[in-house]
């Protein structure tokens, strides 16, 4: 079927909208069959024997992403990825997570590191990008595969940064958490906390105030800050 639609000369009364379609037809045909594949490997049986939950994988994205949480180590499921990874495909598999109020990690890898996807196009450097299904089909990159665990996280004080002004006489203050390792979606300003204060109040009370309902916050999120204020 995928040979038929690449040859274009098969149709006497050719159609630029339907030509279009069969290309994106012949595309998503390709995407399917990897994802067969490595639905149907034993490294998908192995990692559905942790009892991980899938949370995403969407057709309105062509497919592009499947994202999976397990509860297991890091240790573990690093050993089970890395012995099924490909000769000359090999990737260190390195877990990050991206928001201190969130305490899942996350290592992404494009399928290639598994399954045969020489038909698709190489993953390109931003390789954590949402695409919808149009902008997926067009460059028919190698998807992406997206795993996390739960796992503590050490941050410095210095990563916490106040911002006040006063408003009807008070003043409002907001923390705010910067990272390296952050999602972009945060734009590296992650809000953390804030609260209304006595205009006359310093910014020494304001942080501590405000610090302390991270650290209680942050608790149950696996996140220990170190470093005094």
């Amino acid at each position: 079927m995928k040979t038929g639609i690449k040859n274009w000369g098969w149709c006497n009364w050719p159609n630029r909208e339907y030509k279009a379609d069969c290309e994106s037809f012949a595309r998503m045909a390709i995407r399917c069959d990897v994802w067969r594949a490595f639905f149907s490997s034993r490294l998908s049986d192995r990692l559905g024997r942790l009892k991980g939950r899938i949370i995403w994988f969407n057709r309105h994205e062509a497919f592009d992403k499947l994202l999976c949480e397990f509860d297991c180590s890091e240790r573990l499921i690093t050993k089970i990825l890395g012995s099924f990874m490909r000769p000359g495909h090999e990737r260190e598999i390195v877990f990050r997570r991206c928001d201190i109020y969130d305490k899942r990690a996350w290592t992404h890898l494009p399928l290639n590191c598994f399954i045969d996807t020489e038909t698709l196009e190489p993953r390109g450097p931003t390789s954590e990008r949402w695409l919808d299904m149009t902008e997926a089909l067009r460059m028919n990159e190698v998807p992406l595969l997206s795993f996390s665990i739960p796992q503590k996280w050490t941050v410095s004080r210095e990563c916490f940064s106040l911002h006040h002004r006063i408003k009807d006489d008070k003043r409002f203050a907001e923390m705010v958490f910067s990272h390296p390792y952050l999602d972009g979606r945060f734009q590296n300003r992650r809000w953390v906390a804030d609260g209304w204060f006595p205009k006359e109040a310093t910014r020494y009370e304001m942080e501590t105030e405000l610090l302390s309902k991270v650290r209680e916050n942050c608790v149950s999120h696996w996140v220990t800050i170190g470093g005094c204020l």
